[in-house]
């Protein structure tokens, strides 16, 4: 088990996107809990990252960019939809907030689980950015946990290792993980509407969106 831990470090971050780049499975580091990490467009990593949770394909995972702007290249919307995208990603992004939009054909890969909306995220940490800018593409992720043993906390380092820490190629430890508590989750397909508000509450997002706050009820 060992050899499968490295440091947040040059060689760590490099070592885990040649993994994901190949078709692995790897663990690392982000705001808030450990992600299992794999290639979007393979469908065998994302097969394995199923297994690993034990879980259905029916929970899409989320794609991590590492530069706000990227968001247009998976996600896609009404004129209007991508305005207001464009205003959370240049406000709030990195930070904690999960942007959902309609997926580009492009995207529509076995991770989104048959939706034709994505899940996109660009977080504060900066090994997990890097990851994903060594990796030369997205990333595509989810809590590195058994489904349904970690609702009630955040899955750190000794959860994941006494959990999944054989079945995945590398862990990637460090990198500030646990800055965040919560992610907010916000839709903006129809019309921006909260689906969960975490650290970053629904009155910061209305008033840069200039909407008011009482329809960011979910």
């Amino acid at each position: 088990m060992k050899n499968k831990i490295v440091a947040a470090d040059e060689a760590g971050i490099a070592r885990a996107a040649s993994i994901v780049r190949n078709g692995g499975v790897v663990v690392i580091p982000t705001d808030t809990n450990m992600g299992l990490a794999v290639d979007p467009w393979n469908l065998a990593a994302i097969d394995r990252v199923f297994a690993i949770k034990r879980r259905a394909a029916v929970k899409p995972l989320t794609l991590y960019i590492d530069r706000p702007e990227q968001w247009r290249e998976y996600g896609t919307g009404s004129p209007a939809a991508v305005q207001q995208i464009d205003i959370l990603a240049g406000r709030f992004w990195p930070g904690p907030l999960n942007i959902i939009a309609e997926a580009r054909e492009a995207i529509r890969t076995p991770m989104l689980c048959g939706q034709t909306t994505i899940a996109i995220s660009c977080v504060s940490n900066t090994v997990t950015r890097a990851i994903v800018a060594q990796a030369g593409k997205p990333l595509a992720l989810t809590s590195a946990n058994i489904s349904g043993t970690a609702d009630d906390r955040l899955v750190d380092m000794d959860f994941v290792l006494g959990q999944i820490g054989e079945d995945v190629d590398l862990i990637v430890e460090g990198g500030a993980q646990n800055t965040t508590k919560s992610t907010t989750i916000v839709a903006v397909i129809d019309e921006p509407k909260l689906l969960r508000e975490g650290d970053l509450n629904w009155s910061r997002i209305a008033q840069a969106l200039g909407l008011p706050e009482a329809r960011g009820a979910a």
